[in-house]
């Protein structure tokens, strides 16, 4: 069985009447170590202390923040960005309405222009191969670098470093060593 202490119960009804005079945490913490009240293990007083014993007290909630929803899927944001485009949106617009959406860039904390472009030129629907696998299935067929770069053109793949794919492109694409 638990036994209150009066001093204790003394502190606490001070600790109460302060909170209910509209004293904050903090204030209640600070004025506690300047009148020399120890606390139960002889310490100073803090507002994370007072506020645990006004909560067990039923005196004071807590302020518990919502966690925001934030979108990391890189397709749902695709989606989004073709939306925004549709309605005629700059890029600038569409990458600021992502950011403020909570849309989240895989590599930044906002969505800037040239990743919304990039946004922009993903695939529809399903997830597709990459050019390094469209590469060596058309070499694998017979077919020549030149005719393997149009093809990874005309299927929307662009370079490692922008351009055209040119055949020593293509070639370091299937043999990167």
């Amino acid at each position: 069985m638990l036994v209150k202490s009066p001093a204790e119960m003394e502190i606490l009804r001070y600790i109460v009447s302060l909170f209910g005079q509209g004293h904050n945490l903090s204030e209640i913490a600070r004025m506690l170590n300047k009148q020399g009240k120890p606390s139960k293990q002889g310490k100073r007083w803090y507002s994370r202390v007072v506020g645990q014993i006004l909560e067990r007290e039923g005196y004071y909630t807590p302020c518990v923040h919502p966690k925001i929803a934030r979108v990391c899927d890189i397709n749902v944001s695709a989606a989004r960005a073709r939306e925004l485009n549709a309605q005629g949106l700059s890029l600038r617009d569409i990458a600021e309405r992502l950011t403020k959406e909570r849309h989240i860039p895989q590599r930044a904390k906002e969505w800037h222009a040239a990743t919304v472009r990039s946004l922009l030129r993903r695939p529809v629907g399903e997830v597709r191969k990459s050019a390094a696998e469209v590469a060596r299935e058309l070499r694998n067929g017979g077919a020549s670098l030149r005719q393997i770069g149009r093809a990874l053109t005309e299927q929307g793949y662009t370079p490692p470093r922008g351009g055209r794919w040119h055949p020593a492109t293509v070639m370091h694409l299937l043999d990167p060593m």
